[in-house]
């Protein structure tokens, strides 16, 4: 049959029944022979020595000794009531009459539940409190409950002023301060300590609970707040499979219950929100993805309690057999090819990319497949595909990248000094001078000899890598290669030093110097460019030089700029003029 009550009536139900109970415990100890007496719903008879209404609470003195205070709406009637005060009596008639619906006269309906007083009037019998101190009009007090009735603790509220009295007027100020407290073991809660007003009461939301709120005067002692749990709990975590590594795509949801579903991303991880459900419940998830055994994941109520978020991290046994593909990638030299990604393609793609030593490996294959393995090289190499079979052993490919057909053949050749010194562990770039395509490096061994397997066909530019700036231009290479190119350089152990001064003598200060040099060899056209700078007495040196002659620039502001030439190794003195005065060196 369905309960005809609602839940907050229920509640309040629950509370007059408390109530009542602690009545009838004060009742039986009471002496006899008192006239006044209390009247209850539910027929139960309370002798007191008074009586008083404050709001909707009826606050007595107990005969026997003791008080206690509880809502009017468990009170039936009052009999024979004496306070020598006629004006309590009319008040306890109006009251108990706008309780009944027989009075309409303006008043607050009685709307609050009963956990409070009943926990007030325990407090006062045992004597823990203060009667006068509760009956204070300068506080605000009241319940923390959640939506079962359950006190719940260590929760903050806080008071703001929605408007203050003042005596006389009955105008409003300025608003204090917000005023903060947490609710005890029971759920009670007291704010002190506030100005005569209107004020809105709030509590903090908690990992568990939302926020609640209500409007009340100073004074009241019902100020309940009633805490709606929180529906939603977001559910985290990440999916490996057995090896520990992340799973993509895997589908996570609940197995019964919410249609919500996550799917993992590249890394693994997945997010999402479930309701929350009843205390005591079993949460039980499934983790879902192709060739993977499904795992089912479970855990309790009692485990996210007053928690808004959970992790729980998965991993998934692949019903497949699995191997393992790997190799090496080399040029036609058999020099390896690091950096380059391999690709295997099929129902699933893998890739990888292959290290210094040009060796790639690619775990977690399913085997007796046919794949698609292919290259698209970043360097000038043709692309590579082939079909392949991996069987229930793995495989292991040997892959040789070939040079781009007809624009590349071998080049080699030594670098020399104009005097036919071998220049040794030196570095070119060496590129076509009408194509685009990226430039290949060439370093000369111990000899000064190279060899570049895949220089780009056509007319070849040399250029260093560094300073001094060095360029070599016009050797053509044919599809066919070419061997003995011999690259001459302006390299090696002498040095050209010196120093720049006035016509007086004088450092010049901060002067630009180049050096430059040009020589017409078997592998074509060789230029070097050096720059250097003069110290604080002006002098210069340039080191490393190759033998023969060299051309120095020398120029500074306010001065005529000086060419001269300068034979390796040399010894200078520069000296500059001013400008439209004659420029000499030594």
């Amino acid at each position: 049959m369905d309960c005809p009550l609602t839940a907050s009536e229920m509640q309040r139900l629950w509370g007059g029944v408390r109530v009542l109970l602690f009545a009838a415990l004060l009742a039986a100890t009471a002496p006899p022979g008192k006239a006044e007496v209390v009247v209850f719903s539910s027929g139960l008879v309370l002798p007191v020595e008074s009586f008083r209404v404050t709001g909707e609470t009826a606050e007595v003195e107990l005969v026997g000794g003791g008080e206690i205070w509880f809502p009017l709406y468990v009170v039936d009637r009052i009999d024979d009531i004496d306070t020598g005060d006629p004006s309590v009596v009319t008040r306890v008639k109006s009251a108990l009459n706008a309780k009944n619906g027989t009075d309409t006269a303006p008043g607050r309906p009685v709307e609050k539940e009963s956990s409070l007083e009943t926990a007030r009037a325990e407090e006062l019998a045992a004597g823990e409190i203060d009667p006068e101190d509760s009956e204070s009009a300068n506080s605000i007090s009241g319940m923390v409950l959640n939506e079962a009735g359950d006190p719940v603790d260590g929760v903050e509220v806080r008071a703001r002023a929605i408007r203050l009295f003042h005596p006389g007027d009955g105008g409003g100020g300025e608003s204090p301060p917000e005023v903060q407290g947490l609710s005890q073991r029971n759920g009670s809660y007291r704010l002190d300590q506030l100005p005569a007003g209107e004020y809105s009461v709030s509590s903090r939301p908690t990992d568990r609970y939302n926020s609640a709120r209500t409007d009340v005067r100073t004074g009241d002692k019902l100020a309940n707040l009633i805490l709606n749990e929180k529906h939603e709990l977001a559910i985290y975590g990440t999916v490996t499979n057995t090896l520990g590594e992340p799973l993509q795509d895997v589908s996570v949801k609940q197995a019964v219950g919410s249609t919500a579903t996550a799917t993992t991303d590249p890394d693994g991880y997945y997010r999402f929100e479930i309701p929350r459900g009843s205390h005591g419940q079993t949460y039980k998830l499934m983790f879902v993805r192709k060739s993977y055994a499904t795992q089912f994941l479970t855990f309790e109520d009692s485990e996210v309690a007053g928690r808004h978020e959970f992790g729980l991290n998965a991993s998934l046994e692949s019903l497949e057999t699995l191997v393992v593909v790997e190799g090496t990638v080399s040029n036609s030299m058999g020099a390896p090819v690091p950096g380059e990604t391999v690709f295997l393609v099929g129902e699933k793609n893998h890739q990888a990319v292959t290290d210094q030593a040009g060796r790639f490996l690619i775990p977690e294959v399913s085997a007796d497949e046919t794949y698609q393995f292919w290259i698209s090289p970043r360097g000038n190499y043709q692309k590579h595909q082939e079909e392949v079979l991996v069987s229930a052993e793995g495989l292991k490919l040997e892959v040789t990248l070939k040079p781009e057909e007809s624009d590349y053949a071998s080049l080699s050749g030594r670098m020399v000094d104009t005097n036919g010194t071998p220049v040794p562990n030196f570095s070119l770039w060496v590129r076509n001078s009408k194509s685009t395509q990226n430039p290949v490096l060439v370093t000369s061994d111990s000899t000064g000899a190279f060899l570049v397997p895949d220089a780009p066909v056509g007319r070849l530019v040399f250029n260093s890598v560094s300073d001094p700036r060095m360029t070599i231009g016009g050797p053509e290479l044919s599809p066919a290669g070419l061997e003995n190119l011999k690259l001459t350089l302006d390299w090696g152990t002498y040095e050209i030093r010196g120093r720049v001064v006035d016509g007086d003598g004088i450092p010049v200060a901060s002067p630009q110097l180049s050096l430059e040099w040009s020589h017409r060899g078997e592998g074509g056209q060789s230029l070097s460019l050096r720059h250097t700078s003069v110290d604080a007495y002006g002098s210069f040196v340039f080191t490393q030089v190759g033998p023969g002659l060299h051309s120095l620039k020398v120029s500074a502001p306010g001065f005529e700029p000086v060419q001269l030439q300068a034979d390796s190794p040399g010894d200078l003195l520069v000296q500059l003029q001013a400008k439209n005065k004659e420029v000499g060196f030594q």
